[in-house]
């Protein structure tokens, strides 16, 4: 299987999920193999967003615990490489932001598997998995490849389109976590309010130059 991490934000499916899924789709497109794809998600009160993840996928795998109410890097590695173990995944999924960047390396550790980050193109072919990334600033492409039995693989927001959600709804499967104790408790959160729009959630970015001034000085 193709295992996807579910991100959200506020109770909905964040569009860098439907992106992933998409590139998921692709890899198991190209493989030539029934390779179905399937949506983990990890957290607490989560019944919405695995309803909205099971539109897209073949199964849904939902792990909603009290402990898992905040994101922590070393439950959510733990969690993510017991499934993929047990599910004897090819490649496991996350998104690239700030949280993702950040417990992915802990996976690809826990399960002794390469890690391809910030992947902008993604197929399977057998055993292989070639994809590609930016470096240097974007302006250098770089193909990478690996023959491993399982990859753990970053993708890149804003790069894939987002999937399609369907009209019939995947089944959905609670499952048990063996989780280690956490080491490290979050004692405050202060957030800004802003309504602004996440760059990675924006459907169009436009963007101009100094000479545009203020929104009045774009026209369509």
């Amino acid at each position: 299987m193709i295992l996807v991490v579910v991100e959200y934000a506020n109770g909905k499916v964040s569009k860098s999920t439907w992106e992933m899924i998409t590139a998921a789709q692709d890899s198991a497109n190209a493989s030539g193999r029934e390779t179905p794809v399937t949506a983990l998600v990890l957290g607490s009160n989560i019944a919405a967003v695995a309803a909205e993840a099971a539109k897209a996928v073949d199964q849904v795998l939902v792990a909603d615990l009290p402990a898992l109410a905040q994101y922590d890097p070393e439950l959510w590695s733990a969690a993510v490489a017991q499934i993929a173990t047990e599910g004897e995944a090819s490649l496991v999924l996350i998104g690239g932001s700030r949280s993702g960047r950040e417990y992915s390396p802990r996976v690809a550790i826990k399960l002794d598997a390469p890690l391809l980050e910030d992947v902008i193109t993604l197929k399977a072919a057998g055993e292989t998995v070639t994809a590609q990334r930016y470096t240097f600033l974007a302006r250098v492409t770089e193909t990478v490849e690996t023959t491993a039995p399982l990859a753990v693989v970053t993708v890149k927001p804003g790069v894939f389109n987002p999937a399609t959600p369907k009209a019939e709804a995947a089944e959905q499967f609670d499952v048990d976590l063996n989780l280690p104790t956490p080491r490290l408790k979050v004692t405050g959160k202060t957030a800004e309010r802003s309504s602004r729009i996440s760059l990675a959630e924006a459907e169009i970015v436009v963007s101009g130059g100094r000479g545009v001034g203020s929104a009045e000085g774009f026209t369509q």
